[in-house]
């Protein structure tokens, strides 16, 4: 921007034919004294949140005002008694006397806010009432679209851009008129660009900006839902004179020109700054100023009469008028708004912790429809975060109240929610029933919002299985209920899979138009989830059309985006999406490496059918390297773990690909051991440890080690059999591999009694207990006890080892298995160890009687 010598009395001269677009930071000046936006958030959330929850709520930076407004009117305000404190005040200040005047000598003013201020200042100005005419409704925009025609009949007219719930002149009651939530926002918006005014006030806005000079007071920009993207796309204004408020301008206003130097700074611009910057580069405005000044000052010089102000400020905190219109929040009611705000920015283990604590205290009533609601909101959570089994586990918790309330919707919801676990488990049949039952539920209790949801996660299914077109189908339809119903963070969700389908199809533009869109919702909603995989789906477009390096940079935004939020199953498949652009380009370490990651994010999560896929992945770049061992590592991998699941056709495929060296190298090393070829044996065991090593895994690697430690072992090679078995048992640990942790316990000790060692045999058994006990696994430690009693009783400390066998014996009974067969060969060791003991005592007396 550029400092220019302008005041204001340059750019709001008479010669000008002004309109003035009015924001919230004009009434706070006294009297007025409403409170601004900041401050009015916090009030909310401090009367309708937990107070365990308040104060991390209020540091959430991209918490609105309108989706707040939208969190409190679903549970507490249906009517938006909240917005109706703004009209409690009937003190005008003198910016609000100053836009009075401008009406009154022929200006246009319009404005966002919800208090009546602007038509008090009009009244008590002297201005008739019955010539002040309030445009708030869509009948009213429609009646006076052109605002000349008021102005020549002599009214003044006042544009309430976001409604009003009343119009204080005719006393109509106008609140189907607010534009205060998200959903309002997005509402019965037609065509795709969603954010700018309602088709029927674009008529209005063009007439009140056409070749005129539009001034913004007391607006930060910040709530842009509408007003700045229309500004963008208007072609007729003259100039833009954004008056930004400056507490202390020394008394001197500074007028800045906004000019084309100032893309060179860009990622240093504050809001407003950015905001003029991108309609400045629209082409459709060359002239566009800030002006930096105390707004209250300014107005007060330009003002040729000082209004009479009251003498009283309006005193009455919003807290108040909220104790006295809205119902006082249960416990339940703060914990479920505190949970959507937190579900709205990703905040899953602080969204939960808020479900959990609903749970609890609405289960205190049995069958409670609010418990089977926490189900239902922690199933989409984990979901979301990728845990299909717990997902699962909470709906059926749910269903089970629902079924017994008899809750339809409740049942559906349930449906669909299983749905999609299954989905996402590639289990679409399944998925299917279960729709088309949620479905014909939502439909018959006339659930529209279910109904479209639905519809959009059936049609994914059709288009995964490539029938794109009932995809089409389907995802028209819903699209056509989420924007009639204001639903914008579902609408992006369904532009997206549009994009998808039609990158599908092949039309790529019309793809990435629909992405593009997606991705201007979810960011005006703060979605971050949301736009890492619209990221991704645009990645997918730019593979199709071969530009290459913007799809890899995509990728890795949204892996960064994904990691940012804890969502570790859509980074891993993130990761491999970006991995199969890299390889495909032969950047194979950099593709290894994001495999590698993904593949411990996969395995981590117990994500079995995820690993397959990718293991398959992994194999098919290492064949294509050359690189057996590690193709022979991954898809033995994939057919373990496809042992488990049993998923029809795939182990055929996995042989396929990897028969001809499965199990080569460590068959060879049999063989090697059979032949008394301890050399070979032991340099390949060691290059299979490396290659488990390198993948991580684990398992695998101490299994190897164990078989190499016991090479060591018949060579005579102690020290070598002990660092493998050490190295082993600290990885069982790591890993929670019992069973083999305890084998190489007892082959490790075995060696220190061959060596004299006892002490250390024990050492590790003590260790084993401890670990055991750590993770409570009591019924583990009576082996552990086991094997210590015997290894105290060839010690010759029978007192030691019956103490041992006892405790284990204790244990048994806790558990309830004291009549085991474990039990009963506890007994029996103990008769042993007692009897040893009596032979030990009567040879003790026999050496003393005769001093042997």
């Amino acid at each position: 921007m550029k400092l220019t010598n302008l005041s204001i009395k340059d750019l709001l001269n008479d010669d000008k034919n002004l309109t003035f677009l009015v924001g919230a930071g004009c009434s706070i000046d006294s009297p007025s004294c409403l409170p601004a936006g900041k401050a009015m958030m916090e009030t909310l959330i401090i009367y309708t949140c937990h107070e365990s929850e308040v104060e991390k709520i209020l540091q959430i930076e991209d918490l609105r005002f309108e989706g707040l407004i939208e969190v409190i009117r679903d549970q507490l305000d249906k009517n938006l008694a909240t917005i109706e404190y703004y009209g409690q005040c009937d003190k005008p200040n003198m910016q609000h006397f100053f836009l009075a005047d401008m009406i009154q000598k022929g200006h246009f003013v319009m404005t966002t806010n919800f208090d009546f201020l602007i038509e008090y200042a009009l009244l008590y100005s002297g201005v008739p009432e019955k010539n002040i005419v309030p445009v708030i409704t869509r009948e009213d925009f429609g009646r006076f679209q052109d605002p000349y025609e008021l102005l020549n009949s002599g009214k003044n007219s006042l544009y309430k851009i976001h409604g009003s719930p009343h119009n204080i002149i005719t006393n109509e009651n106008t609140i189907d008129s607010l534009v205060a939530t998200i959903q309002a926002f997005g509402s019965n918006k037609e065509g795709l660009d969603i954010f700018q005014m309602e088709s029927f006030k674009r008529p209005f806005f063009e007439n009140i900006t056409n070749q005129r000079s539009l001034v913004v007071m007391g607006y930060s920009g910040s709530d842009d839902f509408d007003v700045v993207p229309t500004l963008k796309i208007i072609k007729n204004l003259k100039e833009i004179i954004w008056i930004d408020f400056l507490y202390d301008d020394g008394g001197k206003e500074k007028v800045y020109s906004v000019d084309s130097l100032m893309s060179d700074s860009s990622q240093n611009l504050d809001k407003v700054s950015q905001i003029l910057l991108d309609i400045y580069e629209t082409g459709n405005i060359q002239k566009i100023y800030r002006v930096n000044v105390n707004t209250s000052r300014m107005v007060k010089e330009l003002l040729e009469t000082p209004p009479m102000l009251s003498s009283e400020q309006f005193a009455l905190p919003p807290i108040g008028w909220l104790k006295h219109n809205l119902s006082a929040p249960s416990d339940v009611d703060k914990f479920f708004i505190a949970f959507n705000i937190y579900r709205h920015f990703n905040r899953y283990d602080e969204a939960i912790s808020c479900m959990h604590m609903m749970s609890l205290l609405s289960g205190l009533q049995p069958d409670n429809p609010r418990q089977a609601n926490a189900y239902l909101n922690i199933a989409a959570i984990y979901i979301d975060k990728g845990d299909y089994e717990k997902a699962f586990e909470f709906y059926e918790d749910a269903e089970v109240i629902y079924k017994k309330i008899g809750d339809l919707d409740g049942i559906s919801g349930v449906l669909n929610g299983k749905g999609m676990v299954y989905k996402k488990q590639g289990k679409f049949e399944e998925a299917l029933r279960l729709y088309e039952q949620a479905l014909d539920i939502s439909k018959s209790s006339n659930n529209v919002d279910r109904v479209a949801v639905i519809l959009d996660n059936m049609a994914n299914i059709y288009r995964d299985r490539g029938n794109l077109s009932k995809a089409s189908d389907y995802q028209e339809e819903a699209l056509k209920i989420f924007g009639e119903k204001g639903m914008l963070k579902d609408r992006a969700a369904s532009l997206t899979n549009i994009g998808q389908t039609l990158c599908q199809k092949g039309d790529y533009q019309e793809a990435l138009t629909h992405l593009d869109q997606a991705l201007k919702i979810s960011e005006q909603l703060k979605d971050e989830k949301a736009i890492g995989l619209i990221l991704e789906a645009k990645a997918d477009v730019y593979v199709n059309q071969e530009r290459i390096l913007e799809a890899i940079e995509l990728r890795s935004k949204a892996v960064q985006i994904f990691d940012n939020l804890g969502l570790k199953k859509d980074k891993a498949i993130a990761l491999v999406n970006l991995a199969n652009i890299l390889q495909n380009q032969n950047s194979f370490e950099e593709a290894q490496e994001k495999f590698q990651q993904a593949h411990l994010i996969f395995k981590e999560l117990n994500d079995h059918p995820a690993l397959i896929r990718l293991d398959l992945e992994m194999g098919f770049m290492y064949l294509n390297q050359g690189d057996f061992f590690k193709a022979l590592r991954v898809y033995r991998e994939a057919s373990q773990i496809n042992d488990k699941l049993n998923i029809s056709g795939l182990q055929e495929e996995i042989y396929k690909k990897f028969n001809h060296i499965r199990n080569n190298l460590a068959l060879k090393s049999d063989d090697y051991l059979k032949q008394r070829n301890f050399i070979d044996a032991i340099n390949l065991l060691k290059k299979v440890i490396e290659i488990s090593e390198e993948w991580n895994d684990s398992i695998g690697k101490a299994v190897m080690l164990i078989k190499l430690a016991r090479i060591y072992k018949e060579q005579g090679q102690p020290d070598g059999a002990i660092k493998c078995y050490e190295e082993a048992i600290r990885i069982f640990q790591e890993s929670k591999e019992f069973k083999y942790m305890e084998l190489a316990v007892q082959e490790l000790s075995a060696i220190y009694l061959n060596l004299g060692k006892p002490e250390m045999s024990i050492h590790y058994f003590e260790n084993l207990m401890e670990f055991y006990t750590k993770k409570d696994l009591q019924e583990k430690n009576v082996d552990v006890l086991f094997n210590l009693g015997v290894l105290y009783s060839r010690m010759g400390k029978f007192d030691k080892a019956l103490e041992k066998m006892n405790d284990a014996l204790s244990i048994l009974n806790i558990l309830g298995l004291e009549k085991s067969e474990k039990a009963d060969k506890i007994h029996r060791q103990i008769e042993n160890i007692e009897n040893q003991k009596k032979i030990k005592a009567k040879f003790d007396k026999f050496e003393n009687r005769f001093n042997i």
